[in-house]
């Protein structure tokens, strides 16, 4: 796969192992960015692979604290 894919909704989901609620959320606050594909409000949504990749890798929680609130909220 190259980082200049396009992901469908599912994709998305799978890679990031997330409800389709919670991808919703990150698309409405601009977290991620959705692409239309088609007419209407019941066109395709489509994602970037980089900008998938690239805000995973600004949520890396580094050091013990990540640990610790992981195991508070399991």
């Amino acid at each position: 796969m190259r980082d200049d894919d396009l992901l469908t909704t599912a994709q998305v989901l799978d890679f990031l192992q997330i409800g389709r609620t919670k991808l919703w959320g990150l698309v409405r606050t601009g977290a991620i960015s959705a692409y239309r594909i088609g007419d209407g409000p019941n066109g395709s949504l489509r994602y970037r692979r980089a900008e998938i990749v690239s805000w995973l890798e600004s949520q890396r929680v580094i050091g013990s604290a990540a640990v610790e609130k992981e195991e508070q909220f399991g």
